[in-house]
């Protein structure tokens, strides 16, 4: 089977293997879902621009500040995630909720953000669009 014809296999799988459950966002930056497998294991799914991003070598890396990929294929248009959903909410909702953070926090958030750059920048990656709502 060629290459283009596994990625599609790997789109359909990712398509029909998961529901939906909820939108979390659709725009411009593409599709952003909160998913279920039969199994009822909760996900994120993506369907986002082709943008070229290595998903095939951020599905190998492993670090518990990283949300884990677990299946990525892409056509000449779109790229498609499914990935671990985290629970919680992000720096910018933190922020927006608490209005400041106590001087502990921002150093232990900065520490993890250290953490988990360093482990991306040795992998040969870098992320170039850190913001509070990432």
């Amino acid at each position: 089977m060629q290459v283009q014809g596994i990625m599609q296999e790997a789109i359909r799988f990712i398509q029909e293997n998961f529901k939906q459950v909820a939108v979390l966002k659709d725009g411009a930056s593409g599709l952003t879902e909160l998913v279920i497998d039969p199994g009822k294991t909760v996900y994120i799914r993506k369907a986002i621009p082709y943008t070229g991003l290595p998903y095939q070598k951020l599905a190998r890396l492993d670090h518990p500040l990283l949300p884990k990929i677990y299946y990525a294929a892409e056509d000449a248009l779109r790229t498609y995630v499914i990935e671990q959903y985290v629970e919680g909410q992000n720096l910018q909702a933190l922020l927006e909720a608490k209005g400041t953070l106590t001087e502990k926090q921002v150093r232990g958030i900065g520490l993890q953000l250290c953490d988990v750059l360093e482990y991306l920048h040795i992998n040969y990656i870098i992320h170039r669009d850190i913001k509070p709502s990432n």
